[in-house]
């Protein structure tokens, strides 16, 4: 079970391992689902969450788990706080584990690799995971990012080098630049946000993608809101 506000990419990496997985929106929905007999392997939690913290919640999960008896699933907290002191307590316990934001998902592949777990991810897997890990890790690649706002503009840059600590970046402010930089440069990835002045991102990605050199690159859309389509 998964609880977490960017639960979709972990639930992607579970998949990604033929995980099955099962998402509860906050701390209260999760033990309503336990109480109604449900049970799981492990329980991925995320620390900041309305209503209940992690904390709490799997306080109240243990509960339910020592009034009938049961043994407890694998506790994966997921989290960036401050409180450390409540943290240090959660990791000495047992079958309890903290993992920092954003998640790696080797770290969490190695956590739900343990024998006793139904779910156990082959030691292999872990390894050619970290192997193909660190070949990206090593290697260095152009990256154009256009967005408008400077603030998301600094968060994707440092997003970026925490995934790609060798990248070269370029950043424009508009969709029309995005265009006129790749005109002028190759680049192995591009960050494209989707509502930007003088030319947006689904436009710009268009006449990108015309270019014959670009026609393999990948193109992520980047958007703080919803847009349709």
């Amino acid at each position: 079970m998964i609880i977490l506000p960017n639960r979709l990419i972990i639930e992607h990496m579970l998949g990604y391992k033929g995980v099955e997985t099962t998402s509860a929106s906050n701390g209260f929905e999760a033990i309503q689902l336990l109480s109604t007999g449900k049970r799981f392997d492990a329980i991925i939690m995320d620390y900041r969450m309305p209503i209940l913290n992690g904390l709490e919640t799997i306080a109240k999960i243990k509960e339910l788990f020592q009034q009938n008896a049961e043994q407890y699933p694998i506790f994966v907290l997921s989290t960036s706080s401050e409180d450390q002191q409540y943290i240090s307590l959660f990791r000495q316990e047992p079958n309890s584990y903290c993992l920092p934001k954003p998640i790696i998902s080797e770290e969490l592949y190695r956590i739900l690799s343990q024998p006793n777990l139904e779910i156990a991810i082959p030691i292999e897997d872990i390894i050619e995971e970290n192997e193909d890990e660190q070949q990206i890790f090593n290697e260095v690649y152009d990256v154009l990012i256009a967005d408008d706002n400077t603030v998301n503009m600094a968060l994707n840059i440092r997003l970026t080098e925490e995934i790609l600590p060798n990248c070269r970046i370029v950043n424009v402010e508009n969709g029309f630049l995005a265009v006129e930089a790749c005109k002028k440069k190759q680049f192995d990835l591009i960050l494209m946000d989707i509502q930007m002045p003088v030319m947006d991102g689904l436009e710009a990605t268009k006449k990108i993608k015309l270019m014959p050199p670009f026609q393999e690159i990948p193109i992520i859309g980047i958007t703080a809101g919803n847009v349709s389509g």
